[in-house]
């Protein structure tokens, strides 16, 4: 859930959720998705072709796809992450 908050005479917007961001590896072998709660974990795995049938971590906040999404009116020398927010938490 979004929230604000008045900080001097700026307003500050932020998320009351705790999520963790890491790669499926480290989700699977370092830290135990089972005591965080999958519905806390962005799991980061990028297929060779992602396909719109080819959902990944659908049980998880969060799954980044791919980190080398560009505008072509930045040029491809910067590159962005790109994730699908299954709880909308970000959106």
């Amino acid at each position: 859930m979004l929230r604000k908050a008045k900080f001097t005479s700026t307003w500050l917007f932020y998320f009351d959720r705790n999520t963790r961001h890491s790669s499926k590896s480290w989700f699977s072998s370092v830290l135990d998705m089972t005591k965080l709660g999958p519905k806390t974990c962005w799991v980061a795995e990028w297929p060779m072709n992602p396909t719109n049938g080819q959902l990944l971590h659908t049980e998880n906040a969060s799954w980044q796809w791919a980190s080398d999404l560009y505008f072509p009116e930045l040029g491809k020398a910067r590159h962005f992450d790109i994730s699908t927010d299954y709880l909308n938490a970000f959106s």
